[in-house]
């Protein structure tokens, strides 16, 4: 019995750390930004994974935020407009809302807007499903 209680409670705790805390529409620490049509663009890029410090306007923001990866998440789109869209990754969750703000008064970029959060939910509408 204290075995299953001891599971239980481990169980609890482990799906309760990796549960979204900060915005239950979002991804916590995840960003999308997108660079404006007329900033010239020399970032190297390997499969869509980009250096955080090409990107001179994040280099004074890195440590403030544990920012820890930049991605072009259409990398392979020939859509030029796409390619200008990266996914920004922090550690520090609960300022999410300050870089925000931060990246909306850079003149570099054109938008900035959070990663939604996808929940998968299904309803069957077949009348025998449970039987």
């Amino acid at each position: 019995m204290q075995r299953l209680l001891l599971v239980l409670t481990f169980l609890l705790i482990a799906f309760g750390a990796i549960s979204q805390n900060i915005d239950r529409y979002a991804v916590d620490g995840e960003l999308y930004f997108k660079m404006k049509d007329q900033v010239s663009l020399n970032i190297q890029m390997n499969k869509g994974v980009a250096d955080l410090d090409d990107f001179s306007f994040l280099k004074n923001k890195k440590e403030t935020y544990e920012l820890t990866d930049v991605r072009n998440t259409f990398w392979q789109t020939s859509d030029s407009r796409l390619q200008r869209v990266y996914r920004l990754k922090f550690n520090a969750y609960e300022k999410a809302e300050q870089l925000m703000s931060e990246l909306k008064n850079d003149p570099n970029i054109e938008y900035v807007e959070k990663v939604p959060f996808f929940r998968v939910s299904f309803n069957p509408n077949d009348a025998n499903y449970n039987s």
